[in-house]
């Protein structure tokens, strides 16, 4: 119910631009979390820094070991074509650091890298621990165009700014082997933004994802992660809009019921069933007043 009540706030003009979500630095609108969430709608680069201050909070770096990246950075590393760019990584690694093991980056697990390219999702990683450079690609293959089009530019920029912001060329990125995980099918062009969300939670190298999900599992994911992003405790955006949405329709159903029940099938003359119908029909939303 609570899903259903998000997809229909996202497409309610007077309310869809709301802050659905209100994380410690991030946020998104109705419109990115219902839009993108219902079935075949295209994850944007709204909600994935959403998702991504989740796994964060659910798990510290210093005890996970991992590092996610709002997507926006990925990108800068794919693009790496102005200050900007440079900036906006330096900013996130220091921070990132911060947060570490022994405020050192290179002392984590491993760093994800979701980047959105060409309208479609896909993820870097960075790990530390077994020495890699890992692509998750659940549409284009490892030797498809697109592939070989990001994976170089990814890995030579990563270095340079590595050894930029951080003044130094270890470790050795060159013995770093470049790996491909297995990863289950996306079975339309709208899913990959999913099945990225679902393997930033789940991702091990030694990992096989096809056995953790499948395209058969999306509409499930999608409806788990828009419950899971709106009702975590980290997010401060007003619930009611939610939590009340069908709050008048079920009232005016159980009225409609009890006149049934006590004056018959035809009712009492009372207009319950007319009311019920147009409050149906047009969903709307009555906020509980707060006592």
């Amino acid at each position: 119910m609570h899903y259903s009540a998000i997809v229909e706030l996202a497409y309610t003009e007077r309310i869809q631009k709301n802050y659905a979500l209100m994380y410690h630095g991030v946020h998104c609108s109705y419109i990115s979390l219902g839009q993108t969430l219902m079935p075949d709608g295209h994850v944007d680069n709204f909600l994935i820094p959403c998702f991504c201050r989740t796994l964060f909070e659910d798990n510290h770096p210093t005890k996970s070991g991992r590092h996610y990246f709002f997507s926006y950075i990925g990108e800068s590393i794919l693009l790496l074509s102005n200050e900007m760019h440079e900036s906006l990584v330096r900013t996130s690694f220091l921070g990132a650091a911060t947060a570490s093991k022994g405020k050192r980056l290179d002392f984590s697990d491993r760093l994800f890298f979701p980047i959105c390219h060409l309208e479609h999702w896909f993820m870097f990683v960075v790990d530390f621990k077994f020495k890699l450079f890992a692509f998750l690609d659940s549409f284009y293959g490892s030797d498809s165009d697109y592939q070989l089009s990001v994976r170089g530019p990814l890995i030579k920029n990563f270095i340079i700014l590595w050894e930029k912001i951080f003044h130094t060329n270890e470790p050795n990125f060159k013995v770093f082997k470049v790996m491909t995980p297995n990863m289950p099918r996306q079975g339309n062009p709208h899913d990959c933004g999913i099945f990225l969300m679902k393997s930033l939670e789940v991702l091990v190298p030694t990992k096989d994802l096809r056995k953790e999900f499948s395209k058969n599992d999306i509409l499930h994911l999608r409806i788990q992660f828009a419950n899971l992003l709106f009702f975590h405790a980290g997010n401060k955006a007003d619930r009611s809009l939610v939590t009340n949405f069908y709050v008048k329709v079920c009232w005016l159903a159980v009225v409609l019921l009890l006149d049934v029940l006590l004056f018959g099938v035809h009712g009492s003359g009372h207009t319950w069933q007319k009311e019920y119908s147009q409050a149906n029909k047009k969903k709307e939303v009555v906020p509980v007043p707060h006592s």
